[in-house]
């Protein structure tokens, strides 16, 4: 809960069940920040070898970049008011936080065959403005997902973003166009020409040096949203893609586990009037 009342966040972390069948630890990483002036939140899915420890690095990365960018974003807004265009500065310091992690991180041998996905989500305070008023950015790359939604309406969910993988068919051309014949795409992976053992199942993530000819990249996708705190309250649920793919829920595909999320989070917030639905969340959902 932030010190002002106005939102509230609950992180919930189980193993998937591929990692339960394989005796395999998760690999998801969570991050959180939170400052007067604003507010970040990270999910990260790791795979590879390592990818715990990479996911957890370029947790720490992203974090403490984004606070060193959106501190000094603040002074210079605060000296210059008259500042045009914020959304598309602050757009190109997000894109330039997950390339300059990217740079740190493929410096780390570690990341030559493990790496991450990674969804942010930043909640920037807009300056001289009450409290309540706020602008949510949210990058990602990979296939964890995000979906928004109003309070109590469940119909005005949406998905943040797209999933990138091959079955996206404008990731999977780019990936035969850029990667110069480097990649052969087999199925649902994304396949290393020059050694077919390398094979990655996401076409844009953190690490995975040995990948990066195919087409690898980590420019995110940014969705800009406006919010009230008080007046028009969301909703955001960012899960990595255990969530999403998950067959407990029985669903044919990610938007009809969407619409098993939205459903069960809509009717316990309308039956709770204190935050009982965060439990919920936590223990029904996950």
């Amino acid at each position: 809960k932030d010190s002002g009342g106005y939102f509230r966040y609950c992180v919930v972390q189980e193993n998937g069940l591929n990692h339960i069948e394989f005796g395999e630890c998760s690999q998801d990483v969570y991050k959180v920040y939170h400052c007067v002036n604003y507010s970040v939140f990270v999910v990260l899915d790791g795979h590879g070898e390592l990818g715990y420890e990479i996911a957890d690095k370029i947790g720490e990365l992203l974090v403490h970049t984004l606070i060193v960018r959106l501190d000094s974003w603040y002074h210079e807004l605060s000296l210059n008011k008259d500042i045009k265009n914020i959304r598309v500065h602050f757009e190109n310091e997000l894109r330039n936080v997950f390339q300059s992690t990217q740079n740190v991180i493929n410096t780390d041998s570690r990341a030559m065959e493990s790496g991450s996905t990674a969804t942010v989500a930043v909640l920037v305070k807009d300056i001289d403005m009450p409290s309540n008023l706020c602008t949510l950015y949210i990058a990602s790359v990979g296939d964890s997902s995000a979906f928004v939604m109003e309070f109590n309406d469940c119909s005005s969910a949406e998905f943040v973003g797209d999933v990138h993988r091959v079955t996206n068919a404008t990731e999977c051309e780019r990936i035969l166009k850029c990667s110069n014949g480097a990649a052969i795409i087999r199925g649902e992976y994304v396949v290393n020409r020059l050694d077919e053992s390398k094979v990655l199942n996401v076409t844009r993530c953190f690490g995975d040096v040995d990948m990066q000819c195919c087409g690898i990249i980590c420019e995110p996708q940014i969705n800009v949203f406006d919010i009230n705190l008080k007046s028009n309250p969301k909703m955001l649920l960012i899960g990595s893609d255990g969530l999403w793919d998950s067959p407990l829920l029985h669903c044919e595909s990610r938007l009809k586990m969407r619409d098993r999320v939205i459903e069960k989070i809509s009717e316990q917030m309308v039956q709770d009037r204190d935050d009982s639905w965060i439990d919920f969340v936590c223990t029904q959902l996950m």
